[in-house]
């Protein structure tokens, strides 16, 4: 059989008003919103690192400090000698030799006039088009338009 867990548990003394005061514990968690719960946790933290710097003593932060830049440092010297560049900066620097060489965007604007422009029929194909149309007698008929 399971057991409830802290946070569930149930007072399960007697069904009328107490006599002595009974701390029932921080109840803001239902009502907390996660800003609320950002900055307690910060202030959490604040307060377990000013008493662990305390102990620890000013020494020993400096020495975590200088360890994790100098990994730092090299994990970077690693990343630019084994790994090449982004495909982001390798775009970006054919971007600027593009336009350091002068060459033309193959893009062109839109044009309305242009790029929506129906084709022109002159009046022999016109008269063509309704010929090959008059053959079409009933939509289940033979035809020889295409």
């Amino acid at each position: 059989m399971n057991l409830m867990s802290d946070v569930f548990a149930i007072d399960v003394g007697p069904r009328k008003f107490r006599k002595q005061e009974f701390d029932l514990g921080d109840r803001s968690v239902w009502t907390d919103t996660p800003a609320d719960r950002l900055k307690k946790a910060q202030m959490s933290e604040g307060t377990s690192k000013s008493s662990k710097k305390a102990e620890d003593g000013p020494g020993l932060e400096c020495e975590e400090d200088v360890k994790e830049r100098e990994l730092r440092t090299r994990i970077m010297e690693y990343k630019k000698e084994c790994r090449g560049d982004s495909l982001l900066d390798m775009h970006r620097q054919k971007q600027k030799r593009d336009v350091a060489q002068g060459s033309e965007s193959v893009r062109r604007p839109f044009n309305r006039e242009t790029d929506l422009e129906l084709p022109k029929l002159d009046s022999a194909k016109r008269r063509k088009v309704l010929e090959k149309s008059s053959n079409l007698s009933s939509r289940f008929g033979q035809s020889s338009f295409l």
